[in-house]
C-alpha cells in the first residue's frame, strides 16, 4: 500500500513538473514571439481591440496611432491580427521592397461577398497570376484610351462636361449639394471608358447603376461587424446585414451583365476584341475571359465613379470655403488658358491648379486606409515580426497628416507643393500615397489624374463657387467609412 502511494506521488510529481516545464517553455516562446511583434493595442477575447479604438473620431485615431506607436502597430479586429503601417518608410518597405511577398489579398467577408462572383475573385480581391493578368489588361486598355493624340478619353470627358454645365446652369444659382450631379457625370464618364457609350440619365439602366453605387457603400458599412467576425452572419440579429450584402452583390452582378451587352466605340469590350488595337506584347483577349472582364468592369466602374465624385465635391467645398485661393486658381487659368477648351497639354502650365489638387488629395485621400495586403509567410517591417496570414493596412491618412512630412499638416496650403520657382515640387508630390505604392498600386492613377484636372479646371474656368454663409475649413467635416465622405455643404454658383 505504501509502495503504491509512493509510486503515485512520484508520478504526480513528474506530471506536475512536466506541466510546469511546459508552461514555462510556452511562456518563454510566447514572450519571445510577442517581443518581436509591433507595439500592440490592448485587446479582449473575441472582440479584440475594438473597445479601445476611438470610434467617434476614427480619423483622429489613425493619426494618433502614428504618434503613439510609431512606424507600425498591431491591433485585433475580433480574433484577427491586423498590422497598421504608420510611416512612409514602413509602407515602402512592405509594398515596394517586399511587394512580391505582400501581393496577396486577405479574405474580408464584406469585400469578398460584394465583389466576387460565385466562382471567381474580382479585380480588387484577386491575387497571384489572375490579378497580374487583370492589371496588365487595365494598363494596356487605359494606355490606348488616354493616349494624348489618338485616345478618346479627353473628348468623351468634354462631352460629359457639357451635360454637367447644362445641369448647373439650370439651377440658376440655387444652393445645392453637388455630389449627386457629380456622381451622375462621373458615372457616365466611366461608362464611356468601360463600355464605350454613355447611358441616358433617365434610363432605367442608368438609375439602377446609380442606386447600386449607393447600395454597395451602405451594404459595406452595415457589414463591418461581419467582417470582424464572419460567424455573426448565422445569428438572427446580424442576418439582416448579411442578406443586404448578398442582395447588393446580386444587384451589382445583374447590372454588370447588362453592361456586357453594350458594344460602344472604344470601350474595353471592343478593345478586347479588336486585334488592330493590340500593343506589342499586350495581354488581351487571349487571357481575359468574358467573365473576368465583367468583374473588372464592375470593379473599375465602382472605383472610378464614387471616389471621383466625392473627391471633386470635396474640392469644390474647399474652393468655396477658401475664396482667395479659388480666385488665385481662376487668375492662373484666365492668364494661361483664357476661354479656350482645357486640355491635358495645359496641365504643366498650371502649377497652382496641380498643387491645389494634390493638397486636396493629401487632406482628403480617397481611401484613408489603403487596400489590405497579406503574406503567406512570416515577414518583418521596421524590425518587427509580421506573422504569416496577418492583415496589413497602409495608414495613408496618418502619412498625409504627418508633421514630419508636412509642416502645419492640418492646414489647407496648396503652395506646399510648389518649389521656390513656383514649379510643382516632385519631392513633395512623391510623399503622397493616394494611389498606394508597388505592384498593386491603383491602375487608374493616370485616369484619375486626368479626370480630376480636366473637370476641376473646367468648372473653375466657368463658375465661381460660394457658400451660403461665411465658414472656414473647420466646417469641412469628413466621415470615415471605406472611403472618406465630406459632410454635405450646400454651394451656390455664379457664372464667370
Amino acid at each position: 500500500m505504501e509502495n503504491e502511494n509512493y509510486d503515485a506521488a512520484i508520478w504526480n510529481g513528474i506530471l506536475f513538473g512536466g506541466v510546469t516545464i511546459a508552461i514555462i517553455i510556452c511562456r518563454i516562446l510566447y514572450n519571445h514571439i510577442t517581443s518581436r511583434l509591433p507595439p500592440t493595442l490592448p485587446w479582449l477575447p473575441k472582440v479584440g481591440s475594438i473597445p479601445f479604438i476611438n470610434t467617434e473620431n476614427r480619423l483622429e485615431m489613425l493619426v494618433n496611432l502614428k504618434q503613439k506607436y510609431g512606424d507600425a502597430c498591431m491591433m485585433y479586429l475580433g480574433t484577427r491580427p491586423v498590422v497598421m503601417l504608420n510611416s512612409y518608410q514602413a509602407i515602402q518597405e512592405i509594398l515596394v521592397r517586399k511587394g512580391n511577398h505582400f501581393n496577396h489579398r486577405p479574405y474580408l467577408l464584406g469585400l469578398n461577398e460584394l465583389l466576387n462572383s460565385k466562382d471567381q475573385d474580382s479585380f480588387i480581391t484577386s491575387s497571384g497570376s489572375t490579378n497580374e493578368k487583370m492589371h496588365r489588361f487595365t494598363d494596356d486598355a487605359l494606355e490606348v484610351q488616354l493616349h494624348p493624340t489618338t485616345g478618346t478619353f479627353q473628348s468623351n470627358l468634354q462631352e460629359e462636361l457639357k451635360v454637367l454645365f447644362k445641369e448647373i446652369d439650370a439651377l440658376k444659382g440655387k444652393a445645392v449639394d453637388y455630389e449627386e450631379l457629380l456622381l451622375t457625370c462621373c458615372s457616365n464618364v466611366m461608362n464611356r471608358v468601360l463600355i464605350g457609350k454613355r447611358l441616358e440619365v433617365s434610363s432605367t439602366a442608368f438609375q439602377q447603376q446609380l442606386q447600386a453605387h449607393k447600395d454597395n457603400i451602405e451594404a459595406l458599412c452595415n457589414s463591418k461587424c461581419l467582417t470582424v467576425d464572419p460567424t455573426l452572419r448565422f445569428i438572427p440579429g446580424f442576418r439582416g446585414a448579411y442578406d443586404t450584402l448578398k442582395w447588393a452583390a446580386d444587384t451589382r452582378r445583374n447590372i454588370g451583365e447588362g453592361l456586357m451587352n453594350v458594344r460602344g466605340q472604344g470601350g474595353w469590350l471592343q478593345l478586347c476584341e479588336m486585334n488592330a488595337n493590340k500593343p506589342k506584347g499586350a495581354v488581351w483577349s487571349d487571357d481575359i475571359s468574358e467573365s473576368t472582364l465583367k468583374l473588372m468592369i464592375q470593379d473599375c466602374h465602382t472605383g472610378g465613379t464614387e471616389t471621383m465624385a466625392r473627391t471633386l465635391n470635396t474640392a469644390l467645398m474647399y474652393m468655396a470655403i477658401n475664396p482667395s485661393i479659388q480666385k488665385q486658381l481662376q487668375d492662373e487659368i484666365d492668364k494661361v488658358i483664357g476661354g479656350a477648351t482645357i486640355k491635358m497639354a495645359d496641365q504643366q502650365r498650371l502649377p497652382l491648379v496641380q498643387a491645389t489638387i494634390l493638397e486636396i488629395l493629401r487632406l482628403s485621400p480617397m481611401l484613408p486606409l489603403g487596400m489590405p495586403h497579406m503574406s503567406h509567410q512570416d515577414n518583418t517591417v521596421a524590425g518587427y515580426l509580421i506573422p504569416k496570414e496577418t492583415v496589413v493596412f497602409p495608414n495613408i491618412y496618418a502619412i498625409h497628416h504627418d508633421e514630419a512630412l508636412w509642416e502645419n499638416a492640418e492646414e489647407f496650403k496648396p503652395r506646399r507643393f510648389l518649389d521656390a520657382n513656383g514649379k510643382l515640387s516632385q519631392t513633395a508630390k512623391s510623399n503622397l500615397l493616394t494611389f498606394s505604392l508597388g505592384n498593386r498600386k491603383c491602375p487608374g492613377e493616370q485616369l484619375a489624374d486626368q479626370q480630376l484636372f480636366l473637370m476641376m479646371t473646367s468648372l473653375l474656368q466657368r463658375y465661381y463657387f460660394v457658400t451660403q454663409s461665411k465658414i472656414d475649413n473647420s466646417h469641412l467635416k469628413q466621415n470615415m467609412g471605406l472611403m472618406l465622405h465630406a459632410q454635405p455643404i450646400k454651394l451656390c454658383v455664379r457664372a464667370r
